[in-house]
């Protein structure tokens, strides 16, 4: 039912009933009926080629609806099957117009994931392929809105394909670099297909002595756990790498192995205490909240999606209440992710962020608040944040609207960077994720000092660029 909301809320929002589809989609010359629409937006048919319909019909981009929905239903073992999934270009014309975007600079999300489709049909050669795919996975690690599901399900599809191992190619040379940022959507495409490869690559990354690099080993094995083709007999293979990993590792690293740990099956997970140096320490517990009025956060939410609901047409207000409880709360990451992801997709996605904003800054729990911005700016919408503080709204931690501006392509004041390094000594990773996706001038500065991994992760984000960001527009074509 969440990917169905998704369909229904860019129609409704487009004022358009199911039979007004059809009409624009006869115009198109696609022979359409309000039934099988019908079928897709209560949720009881799976069909890419009815969302790419959605697409045509609202002069969407290609990809625009149809990859958030495709990473929704990979993500959970339960989801249906494709009946009718969207083919690659067919003519020499199609395929040639999608080489010929290659050229551009950045390209849109739209063009990466029409591409990664081409892919999966028409094997490319290694080198071109390679080449490529590196492209794909810097600008995927700096993209905001709906370009970030776009070029995110281009990776995966790659990664699932034919010549798949070219991503894992990709995020080996990647993490060479010594000071490398943003990798962790890099190390989840490589974990969208189960197989030796992929688990070996990702089992490696713990023994790194760099934090980020051993949090995209640890994402990376615990996405591949989760999907259903996941070979139990692989956690055997883990046992040993992850002891000396483990003995190995201090501060944020043994941390996120203690994290990991703590996911692993309780009978491989017992038999490697006795060769753990300390005991793991024991995971974070966080209040569980409950979906009823007597829960602030769910109440708050629903007030959030009625008046969404009732100022700008968007549907189900329950459902889209849940959404962004998940969002924000859920327990399960996965659901939290790709509820983030269907939001980001929606029409109206900038009032729908400051709703999310919102309730983060409301949240009394200081558990549940941190992690609720670390999930807001998680999302990637792109979306403007709130003012830290205006008249008796909550305020907006410093850290969380730094990098909200910076995914907005607003500048963030160099003096509130530099404070927020200060007072923030070890969040240096995203400080700098801030100023290089904004390119701040500050960035030129830090590259010249005497820290060697702040002047080296600097230098990598004026290497790599600024933040990539496809236009949008959230009024939908009515």
């Amino acid at each position: 039912m969440r990917a169905a909301w998704l369909l229904r809320a860019h129609r409704t929002a487009a004022r358009l009933s199911r039979a007004q589809l059809v009409a624009r989609l006869r115009r198109h010359g696609v022979t359409a009926s309000t039934r099988s629409l019908a079928e897709v937006e209560n949720g009881r048919r799976r069909s890419a080629r009815v969302t790419s319909w959605y697409e045509l019909a609202l002069e969407l981009p290609a990809g625009t609806l149809v990859a958030p929905v495709d990473i929704l239903y990979r993500t959970f073992a339960s989801s249906p099957p494709d009946l009718a999934p969207v083919p690659g270009p067919r003519s020499i014309a199609g395929r040639v117009a999608v080489l010929d975007a290659l050229d551009s600079e950045p390209l849109s999300g739209s063009d990466w994931w029409q591409w990664a489709h081409l892919v999966e049909e028409v094997p490319v050669p290694t080198r071109e392929l390679l080449r490529q795919t590196q492209r794909l996975a810097s600008e995927l690690g700096r993209s905001v809105g709906t370009g970030y599901p776009l070029r995110y399900e281009a990776l995966s599809r790659i990664r699932c394909g034919p010549q798949g191992n070219v991503v894992i190619e990709v995020a080996r040379r990647a993490f060479e670099h010594p000071h490398v940022q943003a990798i962790a959507d890099l190390a989840s495409a490589v974990s969208e297909k189960v197989d030796p490869q992929g688990w070996d690559w990702a089992v490696a990354q713990l023994s790194d002595h760099r934090a980020n690099v051993v949090h995209a080993g640890v994402i990376a094995i615990e996405n591949m756990a989760s999907l259903r083709d996941f070979d139990a007999d692989l956690w055997f293979g883990l046992s040993e790498p992850f002891v000396g990993a483990y003995n190995a590792a201090a501060g944020e690293p043994w941390s996120l192995l203690c994290h990991l740990f703590h996911l692993i099956p309780r009978q491989h997970a017992d038999g490697l205490r006795r060769y753990l140096g300390r005991p793991p320490a024991p995971p974070t517990e966080l209040p569980h909240l409950s979906e009823t009025r007597v829960n602030t956060h769910w109440s708050r939410c629903q007030a959030h999606a009625q008046a969404l609901s009732a100022n700008f047409g968007l549907p189900d207000e329950d459902l889209l209440a849940r959404l962004m409880f998940d969002a924000l709360f859920g327990s399960a990451e996965t659901t939290a992710v790709t509820s983030g992801i269907l939001l980001t997709s929606a029409p109206y996605a900038e009032q729908v962020a400051a709703s999310l904003a919102d309730t983060a800054a409301r949240t009394a729990e200081a558990a549940l608040r941190e992690r609720a911005w670390k999930r807001l700016v998680g999302m990637n919408s792109g979306c403007a944040p709130p003012a830290r503080a205006s008249g008796h709204q909550p305020v907006v931690p410093l850290l969380a609207h730094l990098l909200l501006l910076a995914q907005a392509g607003q500048a963030p004041d160099p003096t509130d960077l530099q404070n927020a390094l200060v007072f923030n000594p070890t969040e240096l990773r995203r400080v700098l994720y801030a100023a290089g996706m904004s390119a701040s001038p500050v960035l030129h500065q830090w590259r010249d000092a005497e820290d060697p991994v702040l002047a080296g992760t600097a230098a990598w984000w004026i290497d790599e660029g600024a933040r990539v960001c496809d236009e949008r527009s959230d009024e939908p074509a009515g």
